[in-house]
């Protein structure tokens, strides 16, 4: 790896850290396994013309406007490999900082992994089922075509279901 590979990757994964709240979130919630953080659920979507800046655009509006969400993005470059790599790395954060959705993307594929997880926060115990279930329908209503909805038992690895009624931002 020459020089200016190795810093331009360095750069990205920096901005990458510093850019995003779902880097950040703790391992440990003190309430023990209630607000237990992690992946639960997620699904692929095929990107329609547009690609991603369109899918965290939209997503973005939606997020802030219906989920009082927070959004924030940051993006890797590799110029040394051929095609170039470029990935984004786009999270909704709820009001309370536990409930994160990520979409992530690059210029290899024409499909877009979604995440939701729980972060803990401040040790909050905002329930995730709600924010996803409205996400997911945004996604239908917007006309992208879910490819693929990876299961996770959650109940196996440990999660004790959160669920609740979505609550409004501050």
């Amino acid at each position: 790896m020459n020089w200016r590979r190795g810093a331009s990757i360095a750069v990205a994964v920096a901005a990458l850290i510093g850019a995003s709240p779902a880097y950040a979130h703790s391992t440990f919630c003190t309430d023990g396994l209630t607000s237990k953080p992690g992946l639960r659920a997620q699904l692929w979507i095929m990107l329609p013309e547009g690609g991603a800046p369109a899918l965290e655009d939209a997503a973005g509006k939606f997020g802030a406007s219906d989920l009082a969400m927070t959004a924030s993005s940051g993006w890797m470059e590799d110029p040394g490999e051929k095609p170039p790599l470029r990935a984004s790395h786009f999270t909704l954060e709820s009001p309370d900082r536990s409930v994160i959705i990520s979409i992530d993307s690059s210029n290899r594929t024409d499909r877009a992994h979604i995440t939701v997880e729980r972060a803990c926060h401040y040790d909050t115990l905002g329930a995730w089922q709600p924010y996803w279930t409205a996400f997911t329908a945004f996604l239908q209503r917007q006309g992208y075509r879910v490819v693929s909805r990876p299961r996770i038992n959650l109940r196996k690895a440990g999660f004790a279901l959160n669920t609740g009624p979505l609550r409004a931002g501050p």
